[in-house]
């Protein structure tokens, strides 16, 4: 029996931050809530999102912060 192969941890080769990015932002602002924060700030956050630096707990907060 051939095992099957276990598929990425990420859907996409490249571009999952962005993608984190816009589908969050379009979900804020579907619920009329709009990003407060300057754009190099929220590359940073998405930047160590994706490094694994930021918990769910510390995105949660900063969404509330600057939403």
């Amino acid at each position: 029996m051939r095992r099957k192969k276990q598929p990425p941890a990420h859907p996409f080769v490249d571009g999952n931050k962005r993608t984190a990015y816009v589908v969050c932002r379009l979900f804020l602002r579907l619920t009329g809530v709009r990003m407060t924060a300057p754009g190099p700030e929220r590359v940073i956050l998405f930047e160590r999102l994706g490094n694994g630096e930021v918990t769910q707990d510390a995105l949660a907060g900063w969404l509330r912060a600057h939403g």
